[in-house]
C-alpha cells in the first residue's frame, strides 16, 4: 500500500504542470488510487468500469477523475457497511467525451445538487468545476445527481479532442505542441 501510494504522489508532483492527458493515463493513475481503497476497504469495495476503447486516447484533464471517485467513496462507500461500489464509465457522443462516477452510497443530500452555489458543493467539485472552467470556458457539464435506486453519479461532459499523433517523421507534423495545447477536432473521428 506504501508503495502503490509513493507511485501515486510521484505521479502528482511530476505532472503539476500537464494540463491535459489521454483518457488513458487518467485511468491508470484512478485505478492505482483505487487498488489503495481496495486495501482499505477489502471486500467492502467493488469497482466496474464501463470505457469505450476508442475513447481511450481523447485528452482529459489532468487529474480530474480521481476527485470524483474520491468522493464516491468518502461520502458513499465510507457510510456503507457492505456492498460498496464504484462505477467508472467513458463514451463519445458526436463531438463529446462524457465521463461518469457513480457510488452507490447514501447518496447527497437534496442541497448538495441544487447547484453550483449551494454551499455544500464542496471543495473538490467546486475545484474540478473551476478548473473544467478555466480549460473549456463555457465548454463543459459538471452535474451531480443521484442516481436511480441510491448513491449519486458525477458527470462531466468536454470536448472531444485526441492527442496529436506520436512519432510521425514529418518535422511540422511534431510541431512543438504539447500535451495540454488544443487538438482541433474532427467530427468524423
Amino acid at each position: 500500500m506504501i508503495a502503490r501510494l509513493s507511485e501515486l504522489l510521484r505521479y502528482a508532483l511530476e505532472k503539476t504542470d500537464v494540463r491535459e492527458v489521454p483518457l488513458r493515463q487518467e485511468l491508470s493513475f484512478v485505478d492505482a488510487y483505487l487498488e489503495i481503497q481496495q486495501i482499505r476497504f477489502n471486500e467492502r469495495l467493488s469497482i466496474d468500469r464501463n470505457v469505450d476503447q476508442d475513447v481511450l486516447e481523447a485528452m482529459v484533464p489532468n487529474l480530474i477523475l480521481q476527485p470524483l471517485v474520491e468522493n464516491a467513496i468518502k461520502h458513499g462507500i465510507g457510510r456503507l457497511e457492505s456492498g460498496g461500489r464504484v462505477e467508472i464509465g467513458a463514451w463519445r457522443e458526436s463531438t463529446r467525451l462524457h465521463l461518469t462516477v457513480r457510488g452507490n452510497g447514501p447518496g447527497p443530500a437534496p442541497s448538495f445538487v441544487d447547484g453550483d452555489d449551494s454551499p455544500s458543493f464542496g471543495v473538490g467539485l467546486r475545484n474540478t468545476r473551476d478548473r473544467l472552467e478555466s480549460m473549456y470556458g463555457s465548454d463543459y457539464e459538471l452535474t451531480l445527481e443521484p442516481a436511480d435506486g441510491n448513491g449519486a453519479v458525477a458527470h462531466i461532459a468536454i470536448p472531444f479532442r485526441r492527442r496529436p499523433n506520436v512519432g510521425v517523421s514529418s518535422p511540422t507534423a511534431t510541431s512543438n505542441r504539447s500535451a495540454d495545447q488544443d487538438i482541433p477536432v474532427d467530427p468524423a473521428n
